[in-house]
């Protein structure tokens, strides 16, 4: 290895500039190069799990807080598509965002034809560009914890009679 060549005619140049006989050690410490920086890819935001989220919707500002334990991306689909879930019922009765979405089916460079547009499809757009984490634990109880605890602080409109959210009582 061309760091011990290095070590070893250093070693040679200082017992031949002492006079009497010296037993040198040399002791160093290699680097990583993880010292430095990370070695692995992180985690896309989307295919993360156990997180709490936020999602605010594009129209109104009206925010929803939520927990997964499965992949970000999994929950915010069903947000998307379920019909029951409270984020898909806020942006179909939502009139800013329906005013929003309808802008994207105004006539373009002076052809009086409206465009179509996939409701459904802008619907997902809006969930998933809207959505962030707020925070991320492996344990599924300090999950519960930790919605409790955001949405107490946050006051989400969305959350109102929700029951899967249990209220935070700490004594």
């Amino acid at each position: 290895c061309a760091g011990e060549k290095i070590v070893n005619r250093l070693i040679k140049k200082l017992k031949r500039s002492m006079n009497t006989k010296v037993n040198f050690k040399v002791f160093y410490k290699t680097k990583k190069i993880a010292n430095y920086c990370t070695t692995k890819d992180s985690t896309p935001d989307k295919l993360k799990s156990h997180v709490i989220y936020c999602f605010e919707c594009p129209g109104c500002k009206t925010q929803y807080v939520g927990k997964t334990d499965r992949n970000f991306i999994t929950r915010l689909d069903e947000h998307a598509s379920d019909k029951n879930s409270a984020i898909f019922n806020h942006l179909f009765k939502c009139d800013n965002f329906k005013f929003m979405s309808s802008l994207f089916a105004l006539p373009v460079n002076n052809h009086n034809k409206k465009t179509n547009i996939d409701t459904l499809s802008h619907l997902r757009n809006a969930v998933l560009n809207n959505t962030s984490i707020l925070t991320m634990n492996p344990r599924f109880s300090n999950l519960c914890f930790l919605e409790s605890l955001f949405i107490k602080s946050l006051k989400p409109e969305l959350n109102k009679g929700i029951k899967a959210s249990k209220e935070l009582a700490l004594f």
